[in-house]
């Protein structure tokens, strides 16, 4: 049997091309964003400090939430079609559909690093949520444009 073949048009070229440039985009913004973090929390009041620390948090929430969504919206569409790429997915070059068990084999890969991208955010809900560093994100609540962090006088003292 001759395999068929997904030829992709100029507007899915163009799709593709978007799908790729965005994640690569954003990787190359990351490391000198990061390198900026660093460079400008380290001098910072622990006061200071929580906005950049809520930016990272709700940052990685959002990166690992539309990875895992991505990765199970993919698989599941190649799981019901049983061919890879699936009906409808944008390629970038003329690429030859793969059915049965390779085609199950890309959406099982699909799930698992969905799942893996669920497990990393849970882990980093665990480490930034619900851990002492939560804790210690949610004990600056009092710091703010208008309060400056104080601590509480002792009971007694004068």
């Amino acid at each position: 049997m001759e395999p068929a073949f997904i030829t992709p048009t100029l507007k899915q070229r163009g799709i593709a091309l978007l799908k790729v440039a965005i994640p690569l985009t954003a990787f190359l913004l990351i490391a000198p964003a990061s390198r900026f973090y660093s460079d400008q929390t380290a001098c910072l009041s622990s006061c200071e400090q929580l906005p950049w620390v809520r930016s990272v948090v709700v940052f990685g929430v959002v990166v690992l939430t539309l990875l895992a969504y991505i990765s199970c919206r993919g698989g599941i569409k190649i799981w019901r079609s049983g061919q890879f790429p699936a009906p409808g997915t944008a390629v970038l070059f003329r690429k030859p559909i793969q059915t049965g068990w390779r085609a199950r084999l890309n959406a099982i890969t699909l799930f698992v690093f969905a799942i893996s991208s669920a497990t990393a955010l849970a882990f980093f809900l665990k480490f930034f949520i619900f851990s002492e560093a939560g804790m210690f994100i949610v004990g600056l609540s009092r710091c703010g444009p208008n309060n400056s962090f104080k601590p509480k006088p002792l009971r007694g003292s004068a």
